[in-house]
């Protein structure tokens, strides 16, 4: 992938100032935001998401905190498709407040700004920018801020499901919302777990495709990559596929490439595991990706978007695994 130049130069010259949010836009470009990122992360509750964000924007001064920079950032990354202006001046404020409040104490909302960075600068191109922002461990780090993302995720404990259980719904989650939206007292949002594998997922898709190692790992995670149904199979879910073949890539890069070394042995246990994979996902996602249907919440748009993802991931490993013997 080619290295863009920095779109900082299309920003006015307030850049930190509060940028003018069309509120009748919003909608609309969170639904682009839950389109685009659909398969790749699942940072927040779809359910909540929009009332959350148009009565953030409603208000006549904003405060300059973590929830309003992932708030511009969500607003960002939806504008890049359709004005880049509008879309460089959110991500430059959005910016500007996740690096401003990394003073205080890490929460769930420093690990969403910098994820959002992350894809932002991912969307634009900015390679080596989103790779370093997420979590590079090697001597290019340039401060210990352009690794927050995945440190960030380890120090609150993302990466253990026992911690994660242990939290309620975040609080700057429903700051916003009405009485008739409120979360329930249950139900922890956004959900710890599929933060965590968001994390994971985006880690090994920029360290398989730059050909890094990854910022984050399984060594000592307990969150699980799979959720059952009621009847005990699998339960759809993209995230969860996404997680599970993407893992299975980072297995062939280590034992195929790095190690320099194949056997047809090796080679069958790969490729066992990925007809389980495809045994349990691929006709589903198949389904997904040709369903022709539409709705006006882009629920629709989303899955088709994140179908295809996972499938590009899975044919994706199935030439890594073949190319040796080509």
């Amino acid at each position: 992938m080619l290295e863009n130049v920095n779109s900082e130069s299309l920003a006015p010259l307030d850049s930190t100032g509060e940028p003018v949010i069309d509120q009748s836009s919003v909608q609309r470009l969170v639904i682009t935001f839950l389109t685009i990122t659909s398969g790749l992360v699942d940072l927040f509750d779809n359910n909540t998401l929009t009332p959350e964000l148009q009565a953030w924007a409603a208000q006549a001064e904003r405060s300059a905190d973590v929830t309003s920079a992932v708030h511009y950032l969500v607003l960002a990354i939806g504008s890049q498709s359709e004005d880049e202006q509008m879309a460089t001046a959110y991500f430059l404020r959005g910016k500007h407040l996740a690096l401003s409040t990394l003073a205080g104490n890490l929460s769930v909302g420093t690990v969403q700004s910098f994820v959002l960075t992350t894809l932002y600068m991912l969307r634009s191109c900015q390679i080596n920018a989103a790779f370093l922002f997420f979590g590079s461990a090697t001597p290019l780090t340039p401060s210990p801020e352009a690794r927050i993302a995945a440190r960030a995720a380890y120090a609150i404990g993302l990466h253990r499901t026992e911690i994660n259980s242990r939290f309620g719904p975040e609080v700057h989650v429903r700051r916003y919302l009405s009485p008739s939206l409120s979360l329930s007292p249950n139900k922890t949002n956004p959900d710890r777990d599929r933060l965590w594998k968001s994390i994971r997922v985006l880690d090994l898709y920029l360290s398989i495709s730059m050909g890094r190692p990854p910022a984050a790992s399984d060594a000592d995670c307990t969150v699980p990559y799979d959720s059952a149904s009621a009847d005990g199979s699998e339960r759809y879910d993209l995230l969860n596929a996404s997680a599970q073949i993407l893992s299975l890539v980072e297995g062939i890069v280590q034992d195929v490439y790095s190690r320099r070394k194949t056997s047809l042995q090796l080679t069958e246990g790969i490729s066992r595991q990925l007809r389980e994979w495809s045994g349990k996902w691929l006709s589903a996602l198949l389904r997904a990706a040709n369903d022709e249907s539409e709705s006006e919440s882009g629920q629709d748009d989303r899955e088709r978007v994140g179908a295809c993802q996972v499938l590009a991931s899975y044919y994706y490993a199935v030439m890594l695994v073949s190319r040796p013997f080509l």
